[in-house]
């Protein structure tokens, strides 16, 4: 058989790489909590509004605290 000439076509598949214990705290520590952080901060400022009488309270912490 006569080998052919390489193609992008035929490049390997990359390795998967699994994520470490770092990789998991950097993920959490930079994406998760921040993200965790402005959902609740968002949210308080719906149920503050709702008690200043803008509205109904579409917050969760109105289920909560009321």
């Amino acid at each position: 058989m006569t080998d052919k000439p390489s193609s992008e076509t035929d490049l390997p598949p990359l390795p998967r790489r699994q994520l470490t214990a770092r990789g998991w705290a950097c993920l959490l520590g930079f994406v998760a909590l921040p993200f965790l952080a402005l959902c609740l901060g968002l949210d308080y400022v719906l149920y503050l509004s709702a008690r200043a009488g803008f509205g109904p309270c579409l917050s969760l912490f109105c289920v909560v605290l009321e």
